[in-house]
């Protein structure tokens, strides 16, 4: 993996994970008024706190330096919120922030903002062990036609997949389920997913199959789940595991 950055990610002494939290999510855009000033405050006033910043932002610029702004006409997003109010079968993410709405960010600054947040929880969840045996790896899972419904990341010192939803999901009263498959090999299940964050247990056979060029793909089953050990309902969305 290339440089992208100051090592941020490592172990910490008390209290350090709620700075890199705090300056990650100033970084990210998600702190907003007083929280936001008193934020830029802190950081004219503290220089370990800027130094955070500054660390972040060296970390998450690749995502979003070859994005150009997009700005469409008022009628593009009229056109979104009105095909987005859902039928009973949609299931909607509870809460979602007010700066996945912008119009500045419509398309793909969005996804890669949201994408970076994720990565951003998922790095601050799990505690970093040098001595594992086998890399952590991070997967988006994007549906056919390209949105970005799940980043997953697979963790071989806790033995456990962490999966974040990032976008919505016709359930249509199914149940989303996980599966790796390894290159050349059958799909294995992982688990079943939920309209929150999930931690799915990572079995040998999974971090067997992560170690060859995997993927992880979502499929919608009956309640409960493929009762075959195979996916039998429609794919939703796919993506290749990578190092993170």
């Amino acid at each position: 993996m290339t440089d992208q950055g100051p090592d941020i990610s490592g172990s910490k002494g008390p209290g350090e994970d709620e700075v890199d939290l705090a300056a990650a999510e100033y970084v990210l855009g998600l702190t907003e008024g007083d929280a936001r000033s008193i934020a830029r405050e802190r950081a004219s006033a503290d220089p370990a706190f800027a130094a955070r910043i500054d660390a972040w932002e060296q970390r998450f610029s690749p995502l979003t330096g070859d994005v150009g702004e997009v700005t469409p006409p008022d009628t593009v997003w009229e056109r979104i919120a009105g095909s987005i109010i859902a039928p009973s079968n949609v299931v909607a993410l509870p809460n979602r922030p007010r700066w996945m709405n912008s119009l500045t960010v419509w398309r793909a600054t969005a996804a890669l903002s949201t994408l970076a947040a994720a990565c951003l929880a998922i790095v601050l969840i799990l505690p970093t062990k040098p001595s594992a045996p086998h890399a952590q790896q991070i997967a988006t899972l994007t549906a056919p036609d390209g949105r970005p419904l799940y980043v997953a990341t697979l963790d071989p010192a806790q033995n456990a997949v962490t999966v974040i939803p990032v976008g919505q999901v016709a359930a249509s009263g199914r149940s989303p389920e996980l599966w790796i498959i390894p290159a050349g090999g059958r799909p294995r299940p992982i688990g079943l997913l939920r309209v929150v964050s999930a931690k799915l247990p990572a079995t040998a056979a999974v971090l067997s199959d992560s170690r060859v060029r995997a993927i992880l793909a979502v499929s919608l089953e009956p309640r409960g789940g493929s009762t075959t050990g195979a996916p039998t309902g429609p794919v939703i969305a796919a993506g290749t595991l990578r190092p993170l």
